[in-house]
């Protein structure tokens, strides 16, 4: 007999396109599912859509909520839901008829399950190659994570959980860039879960706009920048000493722009605080380029000549 799935929607503001998400997960091949539909305080005309799609389908439930940010709203619907497994969904994103059907049928084998994504940019789709699926360890999987061997691999969107595995685990309401990773980070440390089933399809269209987070540069993204790349080095520095030195290339190369982009227009001071704290913490842990860590302190100092490169990099005006 097959198990209640919940699907978890934070919405807000997202009329344009709510239609679209909520149509792929309506026309799913497995239907045994529930929508937790969870309204982050919507100014627009986003919660008179949730609540056509409830009164037309029972599967479909609103949550009304003050706005609190998307960490708030799936905390909001993990709280609510009943089902023996659990995904999120992107109201920006949608995803193919089969997706929650190969999910379901992976994480049978596993204690959760991942499917490849479609990077979709206005006419340009980005499709991942189909490869073989195949089941990892979550040491190997939490690896890849930090060394971002595989994309999509910190994101919630693309994949199926036990519930049993999320118990008392939440998104963090503090950050609202990177909280993603940081869910899944404390998912993966549980020592429930034992094995994950990675399904290569493309079965999430992930789709990127110029107001998104993806493409949008504030003090949210700065603060969560500081605390995920905290947390991820000095878990590689514990475990994968070995990897140590292109975990650092793969997290402060980055993030120093971050640093010389702010100090720059002389804005955050809090988390700018942080990141300089972050780099005078890695100065202390032994197999840190010291020389990597100077040219860094050199670009936060010296930040205005900078400018140029970091704009160039992330595409800014």
């Amino acid at each position: 007999m097959n198990s209640l799935v919940s699907v978890i929607v934070p919405v807000y503001n997202k009329e344009d396109v709510l239609s679209r998400c909520l149509n792929s997960i309506k026309n799913q091949s497995y239907t045994y599912f529930e929508v937790l539909l969870v309204n982050d305080g919507s100014k627009d005309k986003s919660l008179p859509i949730l609540k056509q799609y409830e009164n037309n389908d029972d599967r479909f439930h609103v949550v009304d909520k003050v706005n609190g940010g998307a960490s708030s709203a799936r905390n909001v619907g993990l709280d609510y839901a009943r089902g023996e497994y659990i995904c999120f969904v992107d109201p920006d994103d949608y995803i193919e008829s089969n997706y929650i059907e190969r999910l379901y049928n992976a994480i049978q084998q596993a204690d959760m399950a991942v499917c490849g994504y479609n990077r979709i940019y206005g006419d340009r789709n980005v499709t991942l190659e189909k490869q073989k699926d195949y089941k990892v360890s979550k040491e190997l999987f939490l690896k890849k994570i930090l060394l971002s061997e595989n994309p999509g691999s910190g994101y919630c969107w693309n994949k199926i959980f036990k519930k049993t595995l999320v118990n008392d685990i939440r998104f963090d309401e503090s950050i609202h860039y990177g909280e993603d990773a940081a869910f899944l980070y404390e998912i993966i440390k549980n020592n429930v879960l034992n094995s994950i089933y990675v399904c290569n399809e493309g079965l999430y269209n992930y789709v990127l706009n110029d107001n998104g987070l993806s493409r949008t540069l504030d003090e949210n993204k700065l603060s969560g920048e500081c605390k995920i790349a905290y947390k991820y080095l000095e878990y590689t520095r514990r475990n994968y000493p070995n990897d140590f030195a292109f975990a650092v290339k793969r997290y402060l190369d980055p993030f120093s722009l971050l640093i010389i982009y702010c100090d720059y227009l002389n804005v955050y001071k809090k988390e700018l605080i942080e990141a300089k704290n972050l780099v005078s913490h890695l100065k202390k842990i032994e197999g840190v380029s010291k020389i990597k860590l100077f040219l860094i302190g050199f670009k936060i100092k010296y930040a205005r000549f900078s400018r140029f490169i970091f704009r160039k990099k992330y595409g800014l005006r």
